[in-house]
């Protein structure tokens, strides 16, 4: 499990600059701004369970972002909250869902 999380009012951004896997990934859970991206066409993530945003249901950005690289989401999307912006990004990169995703929330 990888869990990306801010704390106190200090946002954090997490670099994958290698091919990685984890099981399940936490992006937010902390009050403050928190991303998770690929910096290198070379470089990867797969995760192979669930990805979850915004647990604590903050009023902050979490983003998941396939900067110039590959983001492979193997298991379910779980959007955790009505506050907040959670979003993907994707620049020159590439995410892949196994699953469908259904986003019902605007956040």
């Amino acid at each position: 499990m990888v869990i990306c999380n801010s704390s106190g009012a200090s946002a954090v951004t997490v670099t994958v600059n290698g091919v990685f896997a984890c099981r399940d990934l936490i992006i937010g859970t902390g009050g403050a701004n928190a991303t998770i991206q690929t910096s290198n066409a070379a470089y990867s993530l797969t995760v192979h369970g669930d990805v979850s945003f915004n647990q604590g249901n903050e009023s902050f950005v979490y983003t998941l972002s396939a900067s110039s690289g590959t983001v492979n989401l193997l298991g379910d999307v779980i959007w955790n909250s009505v506050n907040g912006t959670n979003r993907f990004l994707v620049s020159t990169g590439n995410i892949t869902f196994n699953n469908d995703i259904a986003i019902t929330q605007d956040n």
